[in-house]
């Protein structure tokens, strides 16, 4: 990988990239060098300011090498512009912003090259006509269109150009004059002939082949359910009904689709909840039991994979079985027998997918693939007595004892004999074969195969020793499962930027065999006969790769010392602090003194420490500022330590100047119950000494101990500008004991509730209530009135000033309408809504020079009110008007300008 990007760029590092490796996906999910939730569908990221390079290992070596190369072009590609990091962020080549296309695109290339699924996608986008222009790619088009961008660049000028485009953006400001510094033309041509190119290329490819409504039935429509993926469909064997994985419903959710009717229903729920976190949509399949009244698949449980065995027609779970005890933390496919009492499924084990069998309760667990290949998609014959799967070990496997493959990639389809303990394969001629079943007579298999650059559908007859194609499509087809009776396979298919469910009745054998797509990657093989011949020669379970190292790119220009792989010891890690932020300014007067101010925040390599410390020096210690924090983030509870100390100065109502002195220090804690929920609990010591330069001196001192504790909920989806669907929940306790000198004593109680029902197209429902209520010798203050993060706001008071109003009271937002501390009191309600619409897709302005996407509207209520005791004296309404609840409406925008996320509301009162 470095090798062709040394090559590429006509440049080679100068410095060392830093990789960090995680054993399996969860750990790399639970990193902390990114504060960044990472989504199941990340499969790695760089950090630019340490050239941190941070991938996980799923067991695929292939997909391994593709995301570690991908990553690491993106660590060159920083490098290569701006210089090493961290002083690579003052480069004054940074006025040059890489756009998304050409970073993704570019990282992609040179992992990839141009693959098959890249070829999948392109093809799809230019037959259905949603390639953009480069200033308007969003999605998953930034990766696969930017990729042929940059391909269409090498084919046309060659690789070295792809240096000289990045080497312009040094001394050019914009992309548009860096393509026409480098290649002549400008953007908007360069745009305009790349789309020429790939129609010229994949338009006369719709000839001689089949869209898959034209092949089967198709039961899901993504272009009018919501959804854009509808995936690893299979049927039930006792009716004519299919379960599936959906989005359609913003969540990826298990659903049931009766074939004659197409009625839908929802079985189980997904990604809500630390119990049903995912079902790995893309890479598990599910299975029924053969009575059709049990659903098995997998799903994961916060930090490792379970089989869940699901009642269908209850709709809830009877049984979840694990085995992250003996190490194997990622599950997926699992596949129960026909007898109902075993399930086989792959397991990711000390850095190693293989496949186990296990009962239906979980108590026994035997490994049948102890080895270094990955072992995919496993499947009991009828009678139980053999296991097809998919692998990319080697066909004919030389005896040896090397730790890594020395081809990995090339998925053939392997069955295992489970009663003369014995492995033979079913293919030979790679193609990557997927996703194969029996047939319920045990007869046949079905699989997937790219043997013609597509992923069609084929089936091997076992009695006939034959493998034919039934499927000859322009686009993919993945994932096949049988009808109970054998008559009807279905199957997912990806066109028109989505995933629907077809459903093929007439099984024959096509007449012509797929012919192979005008790519530019090296296809498989494929026989001009009609049939090919099964693979029956039986093997060993001692299967072990050549003895050829693990390498990517040639290496004959380094020098390696003679270090035996024994000889490399593991050393223990010890945290080293580096830089992440460093802003430092100070001056000196002679009327003030010296003056300066600092924010530092330094980290250890996997982020487990973390420091922040900020100053604000002003003539002397006494009267500066600073905050320290130090963040302890390496278990599962995350503890925060802080110290600051302020020294503030106003002017009250009667224009006396005083000054308080507030310091003092905390201790947090967080403990996440899943991704979605967590518990608080912190306490803190602060004083504040107040001090009158003015008479009368009303000076006072105070010492407060505080203790906070909350639960937390959060499993909402966010679309381009705020939450889309989903909840947020908050619970909260405060209280300063009577403790200490002059204590502010108070016990507090608050609730944060809200909610967001989508419904399409990016309209939404958006609710909150919240609320609180406080007691004590010093209840706390809720102010009602404004917004949250008001730029143009307006002050209803000046006469905030005591200890509990400014170090403890809470600003109860957003009332629009009203000012801030308009109204106060010990208890506060407050109810939100809003209708939430897009309302400009793209705008662009001709001066200002300004583009801005994804405009979003919003239709707005607010109602609440604020009470103390006593009671009794709230008025809610008076003869028909509103007295001391308060009413705001109006309308508003939001939007992202640059990095910025923008909000602008007119309401009225």
């Amino acid at each position: 990988g470095l090798d062709q990007l040394s090559y590429d760029f006509s440049y080679s590092p100068k410095n060392r990239l830093h990789i960090l490796l995680y054993p399996t996906r969860f750990d790399f999910q639970e990193t902390n060098i990114t504060s960044t939730i990472l989504p199941e569908g990340v499969g790695g990221f760089t950090e630019l300011l340490k050239n941190r390079v941070v991938v996980p290992f799923n067991g695929n070596w292939e997909d391994f090498r593709h995301v570690l190369v991908h990553e690491l072009t993106h660590a060159f590609t920083f490098e290569f512009l701006y210089g090493s990091a961290p002083a690579g962020v003052l480069s004054l080549s940074r006025v040059f912003r890489i756009p998304l296309w050409l970073a993704e695109g570019l990282s992609e290339f040179e992992s990839l090259n141009w693959d098959p699924e890249s070829d999948m996608y392109m093809r799809d986008a230019v037959l259905n006509d949603y390639i953009a222009h480069p200033e308007k790619i969003g999605g998953f088009l930034v990766y696969k269109q930017g990729q042929s961008m940059i391909y269409y660049i090498a084919e046309r000028w060659g690789r070295k150009k792809i240096g000289e485009i990045l080497a312009k953006g040094k001394i050019e400001v914009s992309i548009n004059r860096v393509l026409r510094s480098a290649l002549g033309i400008g953007l908007d041509d360069f745009y305009r002939q790349w789309k020429l190119w790939v129609r010229r290329k994949y338009f006369p490819q719709i000839e001689g082949h089949h869209l898959p409504k034209e092949t089967a039935t198709q039961i899901t429509k993504h272009e009018t359910d919501r959804s854009y993926m509808n995936v690893q469909p299979v049927y039930n064997p006792t009716k004519d009904q299919i379960a599936f994985i959906s989005n359609r419903d913003d969540y990826m959710d298990i659903y049931t689709v009766d074939v004659p009717t197409g009625i839908v229903r929802k079985i189980q729920k997904g990604e809500r909840s630390g119990e049903s976190q995912s079902f790995h949509p893309m890479e598990s399949r599910m299975s029924f039991s053969h009575n059709g009244k049990y659903l098995v698949h997998s799903v994961k449980l916060g930090y490792c994979d379970g089989i869940s065995i699901l009642d269908v027609s209850k709709r809830n779970r009877i049984r979840t079985i694990r085995f992250d005890t003996l190490g194997i933390r990622e599950i997926s496919s699992p596949f129960i027998s026909y007898s109902g009492d075993k399930i086989v499924f792959s397991g990711l084990h000390t850095g190693r997918r293989d496949i186990f069998i296990t009962d239906t309760l979980g108590s026994e667990l035997e490994i049948l693939t102890d080895d270094i290949y990955d072992d995919m998609y496993p499947a009991f014959s009828p009678d139980g007595n053999r296991i097809v799967f998919s692998s990319d070990r080697p066909n004919t496997p030389k005896q040896n004892n090397s730790k890594y493959p020395s081809k990995f990639g090339e998925y053939n389809i392997f069955i295992y004999d489970l009663i003369n303990d014995s492995l033979y394969s079913l293919t030979s001629t790679g193609g990557d074969n997927k996703y194969p079943s029996f047939s319920p007579d045990g007869e046949k298999i079905v699989f997937t195969s790219m043997k013609n650059g597509v992923a069609n559908i084929y089936i091997a007859d076992i009695v006939k020793d034959t493998i034919y194609p039934i499927t000859d499509l322009v686009c993919a087809a993945y994932t096949p499962s049988w009808s109970g009776d054998g008559k009807k396979i279905a199957f997912s298919a990806f066109w028109n930027g989505g995933w629907d469910i077809f459903v093929m009745e007439n099984i024959e054998v096509l007449e012509n065999t797929p012919e192979k797509f005008n790519t530019a990657f090296e296809t498989m093989p494929i026989e001009e006969a009609e049939e090919e011949t099964v693979q029956t020669a039986q093997d060993t379970m001692e299967t072990h790769s050549s003895d050829i190292p693990l390498v990517w790119g040639e290496l004959s220009k380094y020098r390696f010392s003679e270090e035996q792989e024994d000889s490399i010891v593991a050393k223990k890690y010890k945290p080293q602090f580096s830089a992440d932020l460093m802003m430092v300014n100070f001056g000196y007067s002679t009327y003030y003194g010296l003056e300066g101010s600092s924010i530092l925040m330094f980290s250890d390599a996997l982020g487990n420490h973390q420091i922040l410390l900020a100053t604000d020096l002003y003539q002397n210690l006494d009267n500066s500022n600073f905050y320290l924090g130090y963040g302890y983030l390496r278990h599962r509870t995350d503890f925060y330590f802080t110290g600051f100390h302020y020294k503030n100065f106003f002017y009250d109502n009667l224009y006396r100047l005083f000054s308080d002195r507030y310091y003092g220090g905390s201790i947090y804690g967080l403990y996440p119950f899943s991704q979605f929920s967590r518990a608080e609990l912190g306490a803190g010591l602060f004083f504040v000494d107040r001090y009158f330069y003015d008479p009368p001196y009303d000076d006072t001192y105070s010492e407060n101990f505080s203790i906070e504790a909350a639960l937390v909920f959060d499993n909402s989806l966010w679309g381009n500008t705020g939450p889309m669907t989903g909840a947020r929940r908050r619970l909260e306790l405060e209280m300063i004991p009577k403790i200490g000198n002059n204590p502010q004593s108070y016990l507090a109680v608050e609730t944060d509730w809200r909610q967001y029902y989508h419904f399409g197209r990016g309209y939404s429902f958006a609710f909150r209530l919240s609320g609180g209520y406080s007691a004590g010798e010093h209840p706390k203050k809720y102010y009602l009135g404004g917004m949250d993060q008001w730029l143009n706001y307006s002050i209803a008071r000046n006469d905030v000033y005591s200890i509990t109003d400014i170090y403890i009271s809470t600003i109860a937002v957003p009332l629009r309408g009203y000012d801030y501390f308009q109204f106060s009191g010990n208890s506060y309600a407050l109810f939100n809504f809003e209708f939430r619409y897009p309302f400009v897709n793209y705008l662009d302005l001709g001066f200002p020079p300004l583009s801005i996407r994804g405009i979003n509207g919003a239709l707005f209520t607010d109602f609440g009110a604020v009470a103390s005791e006593p009671y009794s004296n709230f008025i809610g309404m008076r003869e028909g008007r509103l007295k001391d609840f308060k009413l705001g409406f109006g309308v508003g925008m939001r939007f992202w300008l640059w990095m910025f996320a923008l909000h602008y509301d007119l309401a009225w009162t």
